[in-house]
This record gives C-alpha cells, structure tokens and sequence, in this order.
C-alpha cells in the first residue's frame, strides 16, 4: 500500500532501516539476457544516512509544504529514501551500494556482505552457493499507478552478472511481501502516495519531483 507523504511520517521513517536493500532487491527478476544492470562507465552515486535527509528536504519542500513547484534529488539519496519507505529498520550506514539513474529507471549494485544477516535469511537455499564477495545488481522502474500514486518496480535481479530466474525467486518474493507491508503482497512493487497534481521523473543522473500550482 501506498504511504502518506508528510512531515512527521518522513522524519519518523528516517530513523527504521535494517532490512532495507533485500525488499528492494528481491522485488523482482526479468526474463532479460544475463549481464551487468548497471552500466560500466555510468557515473555512479552512494546511498547514505544523510542522503535520506536530502530527499526527504526536497520531498516536503515541493510536495508536502508547497515552497517550491521543482526539485531535483541525487540517484543515491533517492534510493536511499525509498529504502526508508519500506519501513525497514535500521540504516545500515556503511551501506557500500551503488545507484545509477537512467530515464525512467534506477540501478542499483552491491555485494551480499552489505545486506544484514537476519535478512539473509530470507534469501533461503539462493545463497547456498554464493560467498559474501558475490554482487548483486537490481534494475528498478516505474510503472503506471493511479492518481496521486507512483509505483517503482524492481524488474531485473542479477547475481555475479547473471539473471536470477523467476521460479527461483518467487517464494522469496512473496516471503518479502509478506514482510514488508509497504510492498505488494507479490514483494514486487512499492507504492508512494503523492499529490494528485505532483509528478515523479527518474532521467539520467537525477531524479525529478515535479508540483502544480497551487491556489
């Protein structure tokens, strides 16, 4: 289900991580080519405890107060706030992964060692034969939502440069679901209430958030 935009829940969310990097990575696996989701020469952006804070800045500033009609926030800090509006918990803040922003799509890449232990688990017999060095790359998407709704959908899991099969990662998927209410049940798209006027762009290299006027 979607979640509210609004002051006290962004600050009260910033605080719960812990989880965070398995939802989204386990949100889904296309039936691609196997290969790398992140570009090789892509410039690339961290994710970081302060780069919530960005984001959740430039959220309320145009969505939530009004203050401004346009504001653009950093590929990581806003993989970073999207984590956060899982409702995961806590931050891990030496969170070593990677975000890139193309149009209309955000990859993210890191290592298994990053992902908490208690979430490992949840990854099942798919870890059975990967060691902690093993990289993880994710290629999240919009989708189409209703109004006053943006949806971001995980499409493509790759281990080691290889795509994860779905029947692999169905069971996962659901467990995830089930774990995280901000997610579908499937574990596969996350839903962000927005302003019925607002507007999200994700284009290279930034992550546009866009308001009408307001009378």
């Amino acid at each position: 289900m979607a979640g509210p935009l609004n002051r006290s829940y962004t600050l009260y969310k910033m605080m719960r991580y812990h989880h965070l990097v398995l939802a989204l990575s386990l949100v889904g696996a296309g039936p691609l080519a196997a290969q790398s989701a992140l570009p090789v020469a892509a410039p690339v952006d961290s994710v970081s405890l302060e780069g919530v804070y960005r984001a959740a800045s430039v959220v309320d500033s145009v969505f939530v107060d009004g203050l401004s009609r346009h504001g653009e926030i950093a590929p990581g800090d806003f993989g970073a706030y999207l984590l956060v509006r899982l409702g995961v918990e806590p931050f891990p803040e030496d969170l070593a992964w990677r975000v890139h922003a193309d149009s209309a799509v955000i990859y993210l890449r890191g290592r298994f060692a990053d992902i908490p232990e208690e979430s490992r688990r949840l990854f099942g017999n798919l870890l059975m034969f990967v060691d902690s060095t093993t990289t993880l790359d994710a290629e999240v998407r919009m989708a189409p939502a209703g109004v006053a709704l943006a949806r971001f959908r995980l499409t493509r899991v790759l281990i080691n440069g290889v795509a994860v099969p779905e029947f692999l990662l169905s069971q996962v998927l659901y467990s995830v679901g089930r774990q995280y209410p901000a997610l579908t049940e499937t574990g596969r798209d996350l839903y962000l209430q927005i302003p019925a006027d607002g507007r999200i762009s994700i284009l290279p290299g930034r992550v546009i958030l866009e308001q009408g006027e307001r009378p």
